[in-house]
């Protein structure tokens, strides 16, 4: 997740051509999915939140935090 986020910041200084998936959604998709799991996953739930130190590298932790108002999960009825 921090690796594609990373990418991204990259890719936004670049042109992206052709491809119009960029890594920081592929990060956000990431995020909202490990968010998911998080909630029956205490280890996952700590490593999603980002610490104090900006030298832990938690700049794309909290870049999704605040960018992520809501997540919903919404399924097909199987009736």
């Amino acid at each position: 997740m921090k690796n594609a986020y990373n990418q991204g910041l990259d890719s936004d200084q670049e042109e992206n051509g052709d491809d119009n998936i960029s890594p920081k959604d592929v990060g956000h998709n990431i995020y909202i999915l490990a968010h998911q799991l998080s909630r029956h996953n205490k280890v996952l739930q700590h490593i999603l939140k980002p610490g104090a130190d900006p030298e832990e590298g938690d700049e794309a932790l909290k870049h999704y935090a605040n960018h992520t108002a809501q997540i919903e999960v919404k399924t097909s009825s199987l009736s």
